[in-house]
């Protein structure tokens, strides 16, 4: 993927691979790491960045439901999740 391309033609390459093995992440818990971190579809839970999201998405295996447990999330966080990972 090409971020932040400039109108010279100059930008950065960001190959998804390297991405996981230098997090040590799956795909899918990638995904839904940047899923809880917020995005389009489904906000993110007040005072869960980037980096508490990748923290509960490794160490829970029914991570989603440690989500939906924060103090901070809509009722319907889990169901919106799920929305977002198709």
């Amino acid at each position: 993927v090409l971020f932040k391309l400039q109108t010279n033609g100059m930008g950065n390459l960001v190959e998804m691979a390297k991405i996981l093995t230098h997090l040590k992440l799956t795909k899918e818990k990638f995904t839904d790491m940047c899923i809880a971190a917020g995005c389009d579809y489904i906000e993110n839970i007040r005072g869960i960045g980037i980096n508490k999201a990748k923290k509960i998405a490794c160490e829970n295996k029914n991570y989603l439901n440690v989500f939906q447990s924060l103090p901070f999330a809509p009722t319907d966080y889990k169901k919106r999740f799920q929305q977002a990972q198709m």
